[in-house]
């Protein structure tokens, strides 16, 4: 992600995850999801785990954060795994019958 560790504010945070616990700092973020139609914002926490410790090969998870924040179906003998958005942030359109979005356009 391209985040200087060194930079961040000194805000330790012990988390324990599917490698174990590590010394995390805390950084305000947004993540953002699309679909077809729309981009979906969610402010966040991240835990952001210093890359001098042994944690780069782990498996970044989605938090409950968002995920209570969508209704998840999930059918494994049917091979479907699906999300709707329940609650978000902002929501911003990607796509109209009027054209692309522009800056211009989204201050209308």
């Amino acid at each position: 992600m391209g985040i200087n560790f060194a930079k961040l504010p000194p805000s330790p945070l012990a988390t324990v995850g599917v490698g174990g616990p590590t010394q995390d700092l805390v950084a305000d973020a947004v993540v953002l999801f699309s679909d077809d139609s729309d981009l979906y914002a969610y402010r966040i926490r991240l835990a952001v785990a210093d890359p001098e410790h042994q944690v780069l090969d782990l498996p970044s998870l989605l938090g409950r954060d968002i995920l209570d924040r969508w209704l998840v179906r999930y059918e494994p003998s049917n091979g479907v795994l699906d999300a709707t958005v329940a609650s978000v942030d902002a929501v911003f359109p990607i796509a109209t019958s009027g054209g692309p979005i522009t800056p211009e356009r989204l201050r209308e």
